[in-house]
């Protein structure tokens, strides 16, 4: 006696690799928490809004103190007060990235960059003096050139047309469509 058991297997496998695919979303970031793997993606994100709130942090220390960020001592306290504030907001991802402290201040100077460009109050600062010219600048005499005649350029001289060889043409071919057999 046979047993067909294909549709069995069948119907198996397809439950089988339905519950696969709904655990996966579950399961993989679980198993990536588990082995301490970091989600670059999601760990940019986070170390860029937090490098933004410090940045912010740095930009309302400065204009909080007389001087803002043209006065250095303010401009370096700016920093370390975005800095830290970073530090303090983003310590696991820091260990994570392996970000050192320095590195963050660079960052948040760079950031703090990109949050004053776009403040339209925020100048260049006060223009320096205009540097002093020492003395007459010695100027070379330009060499004499001599004007020449232009020349005429010659005519041109029409050749014999180059003879083409003539491409062969294929003719499309028609395949006819197979005629039934005739059952006998």
């Amino acid at each position: 006696m046979n047993v067909d058991l294909t549709s069995v297997a069948t119907a198996l496998l397809s439950l089988a690799s339905a519950a696969v695919l709904a655990a996966i979303p579950v399961l993989v970031p679980a198993i990536l928490k588990r082995l301490c793997v970091a989600n670059d993606a999601d760990l940019n994100a986070k170390m860029t809004s937090a490098l933004d709130a410090a940045a912010g942090e740095a930009y309302n220390y400065a204009l909080t103190h007389e001087g803002g960020l043209a006065n250095v001592a303010v401009h370096n306290d700016a920093l370390a007060a975005g800095t830290q504030y970073f530090v303090s907001k983003f310590a696991d991802g820091m260990k994570i990235a392996n970000v050192t402290p320095d590195s963050v201040t660079a960052m948040v100077k760079a950031r703090l960059g990109v949050l004053l460009a776009g403040d339209p109050t925020v100048t260049a600062g006060k223009p320096g003096a205009a540097p002093v010219a020492v003395g007459p600048v010695p100027v070379a005499a330009a060499p004499a050139v001599a004007l020449v005649a232009p020349v005429p350029l010659p005519v041109a001289v029409h050749a014999a047309p180059i003879p083409v060889a003539p491409v062969p043409v294929v003719a499309a071919v028609q395949v006819a469509p197979a005629q039934p057999a005739e059952v006998v």
